[in-house]
């Protein structure tokens, strides 16, 4: 049974025995009130009822006054276990980003250099054939070339998730550069929920 478990059933327990003593203790109300007349004009049988009832009345307070304080603060403690519930569950999550970011710090420099000898493979592909068809070779023309160059390769990438489109070379981003600003937003989340957490241990420890 985790801390949260425990903190719910003692509070549900509680609640039982407080809605129960509750009830009691109007059911006693009624019965006072049902006496009052009689104890109040001469009724000696009911006089000596009513105070009886008095003092069980008086006692059955004071118990329920310790139930309702009892009852509060089981609330606190749920509501406090919950709050650590929830901690624990953010922790373990920074934990598994920090994980991430962990191994995938490379990722951005092994995308810069694939872009890169894609760029530089392309190019010497196309002054290959460019040399060929001045030689002579029966080769289409540069446009027609990079044109089925684009829709091989450009299919490929939408399926990696890219919106590909023309940029404007102002638009552009380093590709490494723009993982690894990525990855650097998610291992500083990550450490400041662990070094939070840290923290929080070292104060609660003192």
């Amino acid at each position: 049974m985790t801390s949260l478990e425990h903190a719910i059933k003692i509070e549900t327990e509680l609640r039982a025995t407080l809605d129960s003593s509750r009830a009691a203790l109007a059911s006693l109300d009624n019965e006072r009130k049902a006496l009052a007349y009689g104890a109040h004009t001469g009724n000696a049988k009911a006089k000596s009822e009513l105070d009886a009832l008095n003092k069980r009345r008086a006692a059955h307070a004071l118990d329920l006054e310790g139930l309702e304080v009892a009852h509060a603060h089981a609330g606190a403690r749920v509501d406090e276990a919950r709050r650590e519930a929830a901690r624990a569950v953010e922790l373990d999550r920074a934990r598994k980003v920090r994980s991430i970011t962990d191994a995938a710090a490379g990722r951005g420099m092994r995308i810069a250099e694939a872009v890169r000898t894609l760029r530089d493979e392309i190019l010497r592909m196309t002054a290959d054939l460019d040399e060929a068809r001045r030689l002579g070779a029966p080769i289409a023309n540069g446009r027609l070339v990079s044109l089925a160059m684009t829709r091989s390769i450009l299919p490929m990438l939408r399926e990696a998730g890219l919106e590909i489109d023309v940029i404007a070379p102002g638009m552009r981003h380093d590709v490494q550069k723009l993982i690894d600003d990525y990855l650097q937003h998610a291992r500083t989340w990550a450490d400041k929920q662990l070094n939070d957490a840290s923290s929080e241990h070292s104060v609660a420890a003192a």
